[in-house]
């Protein structure tokens, strides 16, 4: 199919032809390319009486065109250069004349002919063959040619707006499917990966659902597999063990939760045996420690072995008959051994290149300290009393924190290869508080199981004041409550945490638990006075057991009777560091009443149980005044 612009052209070199009135051999109009030339023949018989020439741009610019008119022996009649041109002359010779337009710029040199060139233009022009000198291309003509040139720059444009128009429309066709597409494939691939994810979430939870279920199972089953594999070869009651070493005279809550932890086996059938490190004590474990423990003398070591244990008293059950716990020290076995009985009886079962990858000796050798043999040796010797235990007590299982993974593996490897029994090992995650630090006696923040330590009183607000996002845990960890329970609470924790539920039920059960009703009573009404509100205060009788749990680690002053009674509250007070000043701004308290002038004199109504005087500078500096009337004055 003929293109429209191509149409337009022909459709217009008729309008031009017609509009001359001559017939369309003798008016034409021609594209002339640039650096194109277009010739034409002229038939001389035609035009014997003469020849009349007319040309004209009708659209394009070159004012380099030339016109030319050549006989029919090649010779040029006529020439010239410009966008319009005449000529009129007679035919003078026979043959093919020929007109030429060339849309060119020539420029001789001494060897070659330059050519540049110009833009494409379309010539309008005319032949008569008529009178020479009959006026080729009149007025009327010219404008008849400008109408024509006119129209068809309107249809040229009109053309190009067209295909303008429909580049347009295809452009935003074709935008339009591509943000179709676009927006189909987001879709679908919105689609389809809400689809993989609710798949991924759902295998997921199945599988957690699975290893939840099947952790539970073996954790139910755990105990029943160590009764089966320890019934099977004895119809001794299997024992389980922890081991203390003896670096302070008191267990902490890192230790108390290894003995709720043994008071569970004791309660599925278990004998639990609280292990006394009499001989691993004066070594050292290395295991989470970075750099070589001070060494113990004897005398402390065994001081410390001597009250060790009693902070486990109220958890586990010594007086059971068949699983009632033991306190057994390894110093009574290690003693009896030469260095040499021990290298080959133990040390033979161990290759250095396992004892290497132990996580307590990697981190030691990573440092700049390094580990001694004697660290480094530690293993093996609670490895032994692990062998020790089995032999003669018929221990299948071991218990310690997660840090002494490494140390109980190695236990049950020599169990292994000495007398080809199965062993087992349990470990329970570290104690930490919120930030991640370690609770334990080494680490400065140690909360002791013994109260001339760590005072019932402080005991009881560290639970009280325990992070509301650790007190589930804590529940769990430290009491024997049911899992029932413990939600409820916690859930009716959640509704309004500012009453603390959770916390105070933790911190009555375990201080209840470590320490008696009455502590715990003591605990309660010392933290009544000292944070509760006017009508706490009031209900709480003050007497000497309170005040002294109160102030359990105040500085104690002793004074005599006479140097109280019948003196001023500044005299004492001045005994006890304080002044004036403090009275007059009110931060002192007599008995937990503040002391509103400073000529108070004190009488024997003051004295708590005719025997103690409590005074308290600011919230926490108390100052416990106790009355000795065997004192000299």
């Amino acid at each position: 199919m003929m293109p429209v612009a191509k149409m337009m052209t022909l459709y217009m070199a008729a309008v031009v032809a017609l509009s001359l009135g001559i017939g369309t051999a003798d008016a034409l109009q021609v594209n002339v390319a640039a650096t194109s030339v277009e010739c034409f023949s002229v038939d001389a018989a035609k035009y014997q009486h003469g020849i009349s020439l007319n040309y004209q741009i009708i659209r394009g610019v070159a004012d380099a065109l030339t016109a030319e008119l050549t006989d029919g022996k090649q010779q040029v009649v006529y020439s010239n250069q410009g966008p319009s041109g005449k000529f009129i002359s007679p035919i003078g010779e026979e043959g093919e004349h020929t007109v030429c337009f060339k849309n060119v710029v020539s420029a001789v040199g001494d060897v070659v002919n330059v050519v540049s060139a110009v833009g494409d233009v379309v010539v309008g022009f005319s032949l008569h063959a008529d009178d020479p000198t009959h006026e080729v291309l009149s007025n009327a003509d010219a404008a008849k040619i400008r109408q024509v040139q006119d129209m068809e720059d309107l249809v040229y444009e009109l053309t190009t707006t067209l295909d303008t128009v429909k580049d347009k429309q295809a452009y935003m066709k074709a935008i339009n499917v591509y943000h179709e597409q676009v927006i189909t494939s987001t879709h679908n691939r919105i689609i389809l990966w809400t689809c993989v994810e609710a798949i991924v979430l759902a295998v997921v939870s199945i599988s957690q659902i699975a290893y939840l279920r099947r952790t539970l199972e073996e954790a139910g089953s755990f105990m029943d597999k160590l009764l089966r594999s320890s019934s099977s070869a004895s119809t001794a009651t299997p024992a389980v063990y922890c081991g203390f070493d003896p670096t302070a005279d008191s267990l902490h809550l890192g230790n108390l939760l290894q003995g709720i932890a043994l008071r569970h086996f004791q309660l599925a059938g278990f004998r639990p045996i609280l292990l006394v490190g009499g001989a691993t004590g004066r070594i050292g474990d290395p295991s989470g420690k970075s750099e070589e423990r001070v060494l113990l003398t004897d005398d402390v070591v065994s001081h410390n072995a001597s009250q060790l244990l009693r902070g486990l008293a109220p958890v586990v059950d010594f007086d059971c008959p068949r699983t009632g716990a033991m306190v057994l020290n390894n110093a009574d076995w290690h003693s009896r051994m030469s260095a040499v009985d021990w290298m080959r009886d133990i040390g033979r079962h161990f290759r250095v290149n396992t004892m290497l990858t132990r996580e307590s000796v990697k981190k030691r050798l990573d440092t700049e300290q390094g580990i001694s043999f004697l660290e480094f040796s530690y293993q093996l010797f609670q490895a032994y009393d692990f062998l020790h235990l089995h032999r003669h007590h018929h221990c299948v299982a071991q218990l310690g924190g997660s840090d002494q993974w490494g140390n109980i593996v190695s236990g049950t490897e020599l169990i292994r290869k000495s007398i080809g029994k199965d062993a087992f090992g349990v470990t329970l995650s570290l104690l930490t508080t919120a930030s991640g630090e370690k609770y334990g006696k080494s680490a400065g923040n140690a909360v002791w199981l013994d109260a001339n330590k760590t005072s019932v009183f402080d005991f009881y607000q560290y639970f009280l004041r325990a992070d509301d996002r650790d007190v589930e845990q804590l529940l769990k960890s430290f009491t024997f409550l049911e899992l029932d329970e413990i939600s409820e609470i916690v859930h009716e924790h959640s509704k309004a945490p500012d009453r603390r539920l959770a916390q105070h039920l933790l911190a009555d059960t375990i201080t209840t638990t470590m320490h008696g009703a009455d502590a715990l009573k003591g605990a309660k009404d010392a933290t009544a006075l000292l944070f509760g509100k006017a009508d706490d205060k009031n209900a709480v009788t003050l007497t000497a057991a309170t005040v002294k749990t109160i102030a359990a680690d105040a500085p104690l002053i002793s004074l005599h009777r006479d140097q109280v009674v019948g003196q001023s509250l500044v005299d004492v007070a001045v005994r006890c560091a304080e002044a004036r000043r403090l009275i007059k701004g009110g931060g002192v308290y007599l008995n937990q009443t503040r002391v509103t002038s400073d000529a108070l004199m004190l009488t024997p109504a003051d004295l708590v149980d005719d025997s103690i005087l409590l005074l308290r500078v600011g919230r926490r500096n108390n100052y416990l005044v106790q009355i000795d009337s065997e004192a000299s004055p």
